[in-house]
């Protein structure tokens, strides 16, 4: 049971993911895929995305990069301790089974969607770092050693409703049923490490649940229980357009809701008491350094370190926990007014019980051709786990399908400086439209493309 725990959560807080999948819609224009993050934000036709396919959005990355772990061909760890302080780091990804939306009386929209979804937030254990490597002899002092991780899979279906009040603003809501594949949250779990130079003792609380993970039993996931988890959200937006329509703004929140986790097959795993323990070292320092895996050290490490505390597992555990709330606001502004040249800037920042705030600012500009057939995008971001990415995109409309493509990559990695490397992003949309209009909208007295209008 212990080994089964220690690997969760090593690789809670080794995993090199991170960032989020949608920082660069607003950049796109309107796309179906908006309604995700803010559901006032609704295309001028009725909507089919291509299912499986019609909606993938995916990040790896990691706000450190690999020469900030290996540098010469060895892990300096001393360095790497205070690189890793109040570092953090998200993973998003997401799948669209089926997604659709019917216009009807011409300023309301309805619709409907399946999703998959994977959510990994944590940060780094700065202070074990420096504990195992930046540690003289004859230093006295403390190691603060808190461990935040929170990995969360869920199914949601929901149901939403748009509807544009007037010229100048729309509103709209999606609720969701949400169905949790798993979880592993480590709560308040933490140490400290108190030292000096008779020896070192270890203080500190263990506190981790699964959700639909089994800590205790010989199966650690069971997928017969994937139904057994039910949940709620909703999610609420606005949009507001100006009279001449070269300025738009929208705000919304997303994912207010909970998982309620079934103790069918959750569990927790947690210190008995609150005590302080002997900590006699690492054993052989030599053979824990000298391993091939970074994760294979640290997994050592934790197996050290844990197992002179006393650890109790609670199977049938059931519980509830809240979904990672998102908020979104952005801005554009059609530069001539004729929907060629657009500018936009988006906030998008997600709050994940006790993880840090994962935020991700990003200045878009869009150029369409006359015809409204095809966009190009650049994007420039600043995220929490990224001081500069630079991304790229392309769209391509005809009077009933969109395609759509975008990408961000960290600045280093375009400089060929992949030792500074901290991720990369994609997101792509394949839709269907379809009714009875001839591929513009009446707003205003005069015709605007979909694509580029509330």
């Amino acid at each position: 049971m212990k080994k089964i725990a220690l690997t969760i959560i090593a690789l809670a807080c080794t995993l090199s993911l991170g960032a989020q999948d949608s920082h660069m819609l607003s950049a796109a224009g309107i796309t179906p895929q908006r309604l995700y993050i803010n559901p006032a934000i609704m295309p001028e036709h009725s909507y089919m995305s291509i299912p499986l396919i019609g909606s993938i959005g995916l990040n790896v990355g990691t706000s450190l990069g690999y020469g900030s772990l290996v540098k010469n061909g060895y892990i300096d760890g001393a360095s790497l301790a205070r690189d890793m302080k109040d570092k953090a780091f998200r993973t998003d990804i997401s799948l669209d089974i089926f997604s659709f939306g019917i216009r009807f009386r011409e300023d309301n929209l309805i619709s409907v969607s399946n999703r998959l979804r994977v959510g990994l937030g944590t940060g780094y254990p700065s202070g074990l770092l420096g504990y195992i490597f930046d540690n003289p002899i004859d230093y006295s002092g403390s190691f603060d050693i808190p461990l935040k991780a929170d990995m969360l899979a869920w199914n949601e279906t929901a149901i939403g409703y748009s509807r544009r009040i007037n010229d100048n603003w729309s509103v709209g809501g999606r609720v969701k049923y949400v169905m949790g594949l798993a979880r592993v949250d480590t709560r308040s779990t933490g140490f400290r490490i108190e030292k000096n130079i008779m020896g070192s003792t270890v203080t500190g609380d263990v506190d981790i649940t699964g959700g639909n993970i089994n800590f205790g039993g010989d199966k650690l996931f069971d997928p017969s229980n994937l139904t057994s988890s039910p949940g709620a959200a909703f999610d609420i937006g606005a949009a507001w357009s100006s009279d001449d329509a070269r300025w738009r703004i929208g705000a919304a929140i997303s994912d207010i809701g909970f998982i309620r986790w079934s103790g069918k097959s959750s569990s927790r795993i947690y210190s008995s008491e609150t005590a302080e323990y002997r900590f006699d070292g690492f054993g052989d320092l030599d053979e824990i350094f000298g391993s091939s895996s970074f994760d294979d050290m640290l997994d050592s490490v934790y197996h050290e370190l844990l197992d002179c505390m006393e650890l109790d597992t609670l199977s049938g555990y059931a519980h509830t926990g809240m979904m990672p709330l998102t908020v979104n606001v952005s801005g554009e502004f059609d530069v001539r007014g004729d929907k060629r040249h657009v500018v936009s800037l988006d906030l998008l920042g997600t709050f994940n019980m006790r993880q840090p705030l994962y935020y991700a600012v990003t200045a878009g500009y869009r150029y369409t051709t006359d015809n409204g057939r095809f966009s190009a995008i650049a994007t420039l971001s600043h995220k929490r786990v990224d001081p500069v990415s630079i991304g790229v995109g392309l769209m391509a409309n005809t009077r009933n399908f969109q395609f759509f493509m975008l990408g961000d990559t960290s600045v280093y990695a375009l400089a060929g400086n992949l030792r500074k490397t901290s991720g990369m992003s994609l997101r792509m949309g394949f839709n269907f439209f379809f009714g009875n209009d001839d591929g513009y909208c009446r707003r205003g007295g005069e015709k605007y493309r979909y694509v580029n209008s509330f």
